[in-house]
């Protein structure tokens, strides 16, 4: 096999389509590297702040800039690029080259990951509520069925 020198090398990773690649590939791999553990715990961090909430909710009527993404918040562009950042290592988004933009995209998978996790509580949840229902029922029937429980003025008048 032919090797190729260091000149030839930089030369062919610095094209436009190999740095695309390579970004590319680095994000996707730094994703894919994480445990779904890291992963989980990546999703919920991203998703606890409400700036990141609201940009994820603008993204899912489609792709936006972040300067569009920035629009209707009270805070820089860069800060909303340092959300993007933490939304793009939980793999919520991505962004794409697209001539001089780069649209942000929503990403479906790891907020998929994270109501399947949730859902495998849904039925502990499920029966303690149930539970909880059948106790408030027995605290709120009266102890003798046979005779009708007293009313406060009743229990003022015996005294």
């Amino acid at each position: 096999m032919e090797q190729i020198g260091n000149e030839e090398f930089r030369a062919a990773l610095l094209t436009a389509p190999a740095i695309r690649f390579i970004t590319k590939s680095f994000y996707n791999t730094s994703v894919i590297q994480m445990t779904p553990s890291e992963r989980l715990d990546a999703t919920f961090i991203a998703l606890s702040d409400p700036t990141r909430r609201a940009i994820l909710a603008r993204l899912k009527d489609g792709d936006a800039t972040v300067n569009e993404l920035a629009a209707p918040f009270d805070i820089s562009q860069p800060a909303v690029s340092k959300h993007l950042k933490i939304l793009e290592r939980a793999g919520l988004v991505t962004r794409t080259n697209v001539g001089t933009s780069r649209p942000v995209t929503i990403e479906a998978g790891p907020m998929r990951e994270a109501a399947d996790w949730l859902e495998k509580y849904r039925d502990f949840w499920e029966k303690s509520y149930q539970r909880l229902d059948a106790l408030l029922e027995i605290l709120q029937t009266p102890l003798n069925t046979d005779k009708p429980a007293k009313t406060k003025k009743q229990r003022t008048d015996d005294a």
